[in-house]
């Protein structure tokens, strides 16, 4: 284990089950997706949108 990791400080104490969605707030969401690799899953953030007229999601992989 990393001997900084202790330092970090963590907003939310738990991570939304692979697959899921966690509300952190009205119009943000966080997702965990498994991937088939080493590198076994990813974030994304879902942000409410609206495009004329027309509601929607903006999906954010910031990796």
């Amino acid at each position: 284990m990393n001997p900084l990791e202790h330092e970090l400080a963590y907003p939310w104490p738990d991570v939304p089950a692979l697959g899921t969605a966690a509300v952190l707030r009205p119009g943000l969401h966080w997702v965990r997706m498994r991937l088939p690799f080493a590198l076994d899953h990813i974030n994304l953030w879902l942000l409410d949108d609206e495009i004329d007229g027309v509601r929607g999601w903006t999906i954010v992989d910031c990796g």
